[in-house]
C-alpha cells in the first residue's frame, strides 16, 4: 500500500488527513497476520511514501494533497527496506536525508519523468549518474510504467549496459535443482533473542520454547525450554537458538503458570513485555530491533 502519504488512494490521508493511525493500523494488522498468525518469513516489508517535493506545506503535514514522508511510518519493526516514489527529469531525491534517517536499506519504488504529456523528455542515464553521485545509499529502483517508462525515454540502452548497474543477465541462472555448490566457509545461523523481565513478569526464571520447520520436519525443544541468561545486573535475559535464522518463540518460565502468547522472529530481537490478553491470560509485549532504554 504505496504513497499513502497522498490524497490518491483508499488507503492515502484523503480518509484521514489529520491521524495517520488508520494506515498504521492497517500495516501492522496485516505484518502480524503475515508474519505472526501465517509463520510468513520470505516477505520483505516495504514502505513507499510518495515524495514530498521539497514542498514546505507538505514536510509541515499542513498541505491539502500530501505529507511528509514519515507521516504514516509504522515503525522500525515492521519494515524491511525503506523506498519512496519521485517523478523528476533530474532524479531530484527530495526526501533522501529523511529516508537515511530511519536507518533501513533504501531503494526507489517509482521513478520517472516529470509528467506524462511528452515522450522522450528525460534522460535515463541521470538515475545512475545521480544515485552514484549523490545518494549513494540507493540500492534498486523502478522505472515505472507507461509513459514514464525507460523505453519511452532516451538512453535507455545506454543506463542498463552501464557497469555501475546490475542485470539479470549478470547473474548465473544455470543452476538445476538438485545442485550443489561447494563453499568452503559455510553460513552458520542462530537467532538471539533478549527477553525483559520487567514487573509485568517478575518471573524468578525466565525460558525459551521454541519451534520451526526445517525441510519438512518440525524441530522443536522440551517445554519449558532452554533457562535463559541474565545479561550482567539489569533485568535483561538472553538466549540463542542454533542452526536458524527464524522461528516461533515463547517466553515462559517453569516454577508456576505463566507465558508469553506465540511470537515469532527472523532476526534479533528485544521482547518487552506491556500486558496480559484479557482472552487468554498471556503476556503480550513489543518487540525491538535494538535494546531499548527502560527503566
Amino acid at each position: 500500500m504505496q504513497e499513502m502519504n497522498g490524497n490518491w488512494m483508499w488507503w492515502g490521508m484523503d480518509s484521514h488527513p489529520n491521524d495517520p493511525q488508520p494506515y498504521i493500523a492497517v500495516y501492522r494488522h496485516m505484518y502480524d497476520y503475515f508474519t505472526n498468525d501465517r509463520g510468513l518469513n520470505n516477505l520483505i516489508w516495504v514502505y513507499s511514501p510518495n515524495s514530498s517535493f521539497g514542498d514546505s506545506d507538505v514536510i509541515n503535514n499542513t498541505s491539502s494533497w500530501n505529507r511528509s514522508v514519515t507521516w504514516a511510518y509504522p515503525g522500525d519493526e515492521y519494515v524491511d527496506v525503506v523506498s519512496g516514489t519521485e517523478y523528476n527529469n533530474n532524479l531530484v531525491i527530495y526526501d533522501y536525508e529523511e529516508y537515511a534517517s530511519l536507518g533501513k536499506p533504501m531503494g526507489m519504488a517509482e521513478i520517472g519523468p516529470s509528467s506524462t504529456d511528452n515522450d522522450f523528455q528525460m534522460d535515463n542515464t541521470v538515475v545512475i549518474e545521480q544515485i552514484s553521485n549523490y545518494y549513494p545509499r540507493i540500492s534498486y529502483w523502478v522505472s515505472w510504467h507507461w509513459n514514464w517508462a525507460l523505453i519511452n525515454q532516451n538512453q535507455a540502452t545506454d543506463l542498463l549496459t552501464d557497469s555501475r548497474v546490475i542485470n539479470r543477465g549478470d547473474f548465473d541462472t544455470t543452476l538445476e535443482s538438485g545442485d550443489t555448490i561447494d563453499n568452503p566457509n559455510p553460513i552458520t545461523y542462530s537467532l538471539i533473542v533478549h527477553f525483559l523481565n520487567n514487573s509485568i513478569v517478575d518471573w524468578d526464571e525466565p525460558y525459551l520454547y521454541y519451534w520451526y520447520n526445517s525441510e519438512g520436519e518440525l524441530i522443536t525443544n522440551d517445554w519449558p525450554g532452554l533457562a535463559l541468561t541474565k545479561e550482567d545486573d539489569s533485568n535483561w535475559y538472553i538466549g540463542t537458538i542454533e542452526g536458524v535464522s527464524s522461528s516461533n518463540v515463547i517466553f515462559t518460565q517453569s516454577s508456576s503458570a505463566g507465558q508469553t502468547v506465540d511470537l515469532y522472529r527472523t532476526t534479533e530481537g528485544w521482547f518487552v513485555p506491556t500486558g496480559i490478553d484479557s482472552e487468554t491470560g498471556k503476556i503480550v509485549g513489543v518487540w525491538y530491533d535494538s535494546k531499548p532504554e527502560t527503566n
